[in-house]
């Protein structure tokens, strides 16, 4: 198991964003990227470090207009920004190739970025997102993002609101997350996140683009779905695995959407177990970006 220390580093985009991130691991193995969902932070992904091979490396990161990652000063947040900002980021670090695993957001970031790029994905996980996605479950998230931007007076009172808004999730985890979601400001606790993200939440939402990178994907992909989600029916979690060349599928028990906070040492779990059964290296493989599909074709 990777220990809980982790090296702060912070890497500046070919656009000029500024992205935090933390490496967990010596680094002499194989390499996890995991991308958060919106409105959320690299924090989220601390119990999938403790349960990594101590042969591996985890890389986290705060998306650009979260966390500790800067705010974007022209409001750019298209799933094309993002999209970018991750192939800039493992070139900087020198990483030729990874196993990826994203959630919502960064789950929809993972499929491009592996489509784009298959010599250099070796394995990948998407957690609770995929096609025919809910749009009422949609919405709900989106109204609990927007209501997370209002002054709290303590992290207790963030931390009590986000227990009512997400009451799956994991008690022990509540105060953490409070913490790294908050920044104090004109004497209240503001949400870290850019407030020009409501604007771009339903533009990052591009089923057609999804659908055609799934077919594209080459790499052994899981499909996790928490059994209550809201967002990502049973029936779409089926049909995403499907679409997929080597798609498969997992249920996570007592957990909804957020799934990473909600039951994040099952899922840790069941990640680890199917990294550890996919992530061999081909013989005489060579590392190059896949020219077939330039930024914006899907």
């Amino acid at each position: 198991m990777i220990t809980p220390e982790s090296s702060s580093l912070t890497i500046t985009t070919l656009a000029g964003i500024n992205l935090a991130l933390r490496r967990y691991g010596s680094g002499g193995g194989q390499t996890c990227l995991a991308i958060h969902g919106f409105g959320e932070g690299s924090y989220v992904w601390r119990d999938l470090a403790r349960a990594m091979p101590q042969s591996w490396s985890l890389i986290t990161v705060d998306l650009r207009g979260h966390g500790e990652s800067a705010w974007d000063p022209s409001g750019r947040y298209d799933l094309e920004d993002y999209v970018s900002d991750f192939d800039d980021l493992m070139s900087g670090l020198g990483v030729e190739r990874f196993a990826l695993v994203g959630h919502s957001l960064g789950a929809r970031i993972g499929c491009i970025l592996a489509a784009r790029m298959p010599s250099r994905v070796s394995a990948m996980a998407l957690v609770d997102f995929g096609i025919n996605l809910s749009e009422t479950g949609q919405d709900r998230a989106l109204a609990d993002f927007i209501e997370s931007f209002k002054p709290f007076a303590t992290y207790a009172d963030y931390a009590s609101w986000f227990a009512a808004s997400r009451p799956l999730t994991d008690p022990r985890l509540l105060d953490m997350i409070a913490t790294q979601s908050l920044r104090a400001r004109d004497g209240a606790l503001y949400s870290k996140c850019d407030p020009k993200l409501i604007a771009f939440a339903n533009k990052i939402v591009d089923e057609t683009s999804i659908r055609a990178a799934l077919r594209e994907i080459q790499c052994p992909t899981l499909v996790v779905r928490g059994a209550g989600s809201a967002v990502f029916p049973p029936q779409a979690a089926v049909e995403t695995a499907e679409r997929l060349l080597r798609g498969e599928l997992k249920t996570i028990p007592g957990a909804g959407h957020a799934v990473v906070v909600e039951n994040p040492e099952t899922l840790a779990r069941e990640l680890v177990d199917f990294l550890q059964r996919h992530t061999a290296f081909p013989t005489g493989e060579r590392f190059e970006v896949r020219r077939g599909f330039p930024r914006g074709s899907f």
